[in-house]
This record gives structure tokens, C-alpha cells and sequence, in this order.
């Protein structure tokens, strides 16, 4: 960001490295979309296992927890 904002007074060659003023806004602003769209994916992808995983009836966490009890019966059966 500094880089990039250089001016006269601080020792620039004009046309080579100087930059703007507008890199104070540009630089934070792009930070802070960038930390919400990752955000937002992070969340989008959570969502997408929530609905995956858990809403429909016959779901692979529900079919596992039958799954357990059946052998939880049937090994406390056998011992």
C-alpha cells in the first residue's frame, strides 16, 4: 500500500514508481471485500454439507446412527 501510494515528497522518479493517493482507499476496501467473500464461502460450503447430510429423510448420519444401535444389540447379544 505504501509502495504503491509514493509521491514527490517522498522520493519518487514521476512516470517510473509514483503512485496515488487512491491506494490508502483502494487496498482496505479490497481487503475487507475479499475477507466477506471467503467468509461468505466458508459459510456456503457448511450450508451445502448442512443440507447435504442432514434434511433429506434418508440421510447418511441417520442411516449410521441405526446402524449403531443394531450393533450395539447385537454385540452386547454375543458377550
Amino acid at each position: 500500500m505504501f509502495d504503491c501510494s509514493r509521491s514527490k515528497e517522498w522520493g519518487c522518479i514521476e512516470n517510473i514508481n509514483c503512485g496515488s493517493f487512491a491506494a490508502f482507499i483502494f487496498f482496505p476496501a479490497l481487503i475487507v471485500i475479499v475477507s466477506y467473500v471467503m467468509l461468505n464461502l466458508f459459510i456456503l460450503v457448511i450450508i451445502q454439507q448442512f443440507d447435504q447430510y442432514y434434511l433429506p429423510a434418508e440421510n447418511i448420519l441417520g442411516q449410521f446412527k441405526v446402524d449403531q444401535v443394531s450393533f450395539m444389540l447385537i454385540w452386547k447379544e454375543f458377550t
